[in-house]
């Protein structure tokens, strides 16, 4: 009687069976259109064995049938960190690209290239005063094209800031999603540990979930992951522990300083950065991951001036000095000031030149700069003065500067460019000595040099206009001797003639040749675009490298509906086999049960 009844049950578990895995199939066949789903797989095992006698031979026991021992996920957890580390570096690489062609398009480049239209104007207008410069109308020219540049330099520039504070609403709402998809986990690891708490079941559907939030925050910056035996998971996000066994730690954001337009994201509760910026992102060591960072990155911490990109010395030549003590000294500060450039130049590479906001901002500001100021000191040329009595050398406006044109326009020193914050010279008292040893004083216009650390002393285009009073009367621009016969500077019109084409500049620190102001302009546009060229490069392959990680995770995870249609036959056969066998079974037992009666 006890072999018949344990018939019975061996008949019932293989029906149990099947129509969980019934259930299974059916369940992975709804959800083949589901994002994130992962295909689900059934594992049968035998169930207790009943003994019914002890031999020396075998154990003499019978199986009482088969078990539903789990309801597994089929994935492959090594390609699910090799695809969300590369997922990870995509997302960088396209935030760096999707930055260079918003620049790019700032630029003009695509419309006609306004910019380097107005630097062209300005430099034919230049030209043509240098030729006429009596003619009241080509002055008037001059200025207005003068004034045209101006205003130009000002609106890409201006539009270059407003597009860098623009990404800090990406930066801002990309802190908030990452916040939320922490928030998400934690729900999830709650549920999971929920149901599974009774070792009865998976909790596999939120399982995919929580696995789908891992993989977009991946996309957000570098993780690291764990599970523990309960199928809680706790997430690290840049080395710091993000979601914790019982909760997250929020992001938050707040200014670079307490005087920066610039934000960046923070750990509320360490009270820190959560990236660490002073690491040249790059591949070996997964620093070029996620799109936060590239933001970050791509936008830099302020706005650039020329005054950031370093200038390389000049090495001295011991030709042009008299003695071996005066070349000697030379040579001593000029090594000074290469160790100096040297230091800078780490600096601009770490924190100007990743951000290639940062970069155009400088090297635009640097070209600006340098057409401003070379135009002014042949304008407006300055000699050194030591003065015989403190020993203080100053650098003062030339004492045969040129001058303006007419009766009450014979002024020296008459900038075409001026700062808006700042006076070109100021009157200082020096004192000199004659030839006899005796002294006197006299009043010079001394240069007010510019100084990085006061934004209002620099030629920088936020600072500069057109002189107004050249505005008023254009016949202040100095292009007359200083002899006041009438004459025109002849030096002064072939300086300005020659001005664009000789050499001014290198691109950055990281270059060595330098260029004109036209060559400038094409080499700073090439920049960008071979920047933009060589991200998207990266971009593509990683999304390559990404979508291919992801075909194969697919290939296991992924539901087929031809295999499933084939499982579905192959329950439904296990399960009629099961109804029969129970049947079977039963009038088995029915008759012997009504023998014995």
């Amino acid at each position: 009687m006890s072999g018949s009844m344990s018939s019975l049950y061996v008949g019932v578990t293989g029906l149990t069976a099947s129509q969980n895995a019934l259930n299974t199939t059916a369940h992975n066949l709804t959800n083949i259109g589901t994002k994130g789903y992962v295909r689900q797989q059934a594992l049968f095992a035998d169930t207790n064995y009943s003994s019914v006698g002890i031999n020396h031979i075998n154990s003499m026991q019978v199986g009482l049938g088969t078990n539903l021992a789990a309801v597994r996920q089929v994935r492959d957890t090594f390609l699910d960190k090799s695809y969300r580390i590369e997922s990870g570096r995509y997302s960088y690489y396209e935030v760096q690209y999707q930055t260079a062609d918003e620049i790019e398009d700032v630029m003009g480049e695509l419309e006609g290239v306004e910019f380097q239209n107005s630097l062209e104007d300005f430099w034919t207008s230049i030209q043509s005063l240098a030729n006429e410069p009596d003619n009241i109308v080509q002055r008037t020219t001059t200025v207005q094209t003068a004034v045209s540049f101006v205003e130009r330099a000002n609106t890409i520039y201006a539009q270059l800031k407003d597009y860098q504070l623009s990404l800090n609403t990406k930066i801002k709402n990309q802190v908030d999603e990452v916040n939320s998809i922490g928030q998400q986990i934690v729900d999830l690891n709650y549920l999971i540990q929920k149901a599974e708490a009774g070792n009865v079941e998976n909790a596999n559907d939120y399982r995919d979930t929580r696995n789908l939030l891992l993989d977009q925050l991946a996309t957000y910056g570098e993780i690291s992951y764990d599970e523990n035996k309960y199928g809680v998971v706790t997430v690290n996000f840049e080395g710091v522990q993000f979601v914790s066994e019982t909760g997250y730690n929020k992001m938050g954001v707040e200014k670079m300083s307490e005087n920066s337009e610039m934000i960046k994201p923070v750990w509320e509760f360490f009270d820190t950065d959560v990236f660490d910026l002073s690491r040249t992102p790059k591949s070996d060591d997964d620093t070029d991951v996620g799109s936060l960072k590239g933001i970050l990155i791509a936008r830099g911490d302020a706005v650039a001036n020329y005054s950031d990109i370093p200038v390389k010395p000049t090495e001295p030549k011991k030709s042009d000095y008299a003695t071996d003590a005066l070349y000697n000294a030379a040579y001593a500060q000029y090594e000074t000031d290469l160790s100096q450039f040297e230091a800078d130049t780490k600096v601009y590479n770490q924190k100007v030149n990743q951000s290639i906001v940062m970069s155009v901002q400088a090297q635009l500001d640097q070209l600006v700069h340098g057409v401003v100021t070379k135009i002014n000191d042949i304008l407006c040329p300055n000699e050194t003065v030591t003065d015989s009595v403190t020993g203080v050398t100053y650098k003062v406006l030339a004492s045969d500067a040129s001058i303006g044109m007419g009766d009450g326009c014979e002024v020296p020193g008459t900038e075409l460019f001026s700062r808006i914050g700042s006076d070109r010279y100021e009157e200082v008292t020096i004192t000199r000595k004659k030839e006899d040893g005796s002294t006197y004083t006299e009043t010079r216009y001394a240069y007010k040099e510019e100084d990085a650390s006061d934004p209002n002393s620099l030629y920088s285009i936020t600072n500069i206009q057109v002189n107004p009073d050249v505005l008023k009367n254009v016949s202040l621009i100095p292009l007359s001797n200083a002899n006041k016969t009438g004459d025109y500077a002849v030096d002064v019109c072939k300086e300005l003639t020659s001005a664009w084409t000789e050499t001014f500049a290198t691109l950055d620190p990281n270059t060595t040749t330098k260029n004109t102001f036209k060559d400038y302009y094409i080499t700073m546009v090439g920049a960008i675009a071979n920047r933009g060229n060589t991200t998207k490069s990266i971009a593509d392959n990683q999304e390559s490298l990404s979508a291919s990680i992801d075909s194969q995770r697919q290939q296991i995870i992924g539901v087929s509906s031809d295999e499933e249609l084939t499982k579905l036959i192959q329950y439904q056969h296990a399960y009629n086999a099961a109804s029969r066998y129970f049947s079977v079974a039963n009038d088995m037992l029915e008759q012997l049960i009504n023998n014995l009666g």
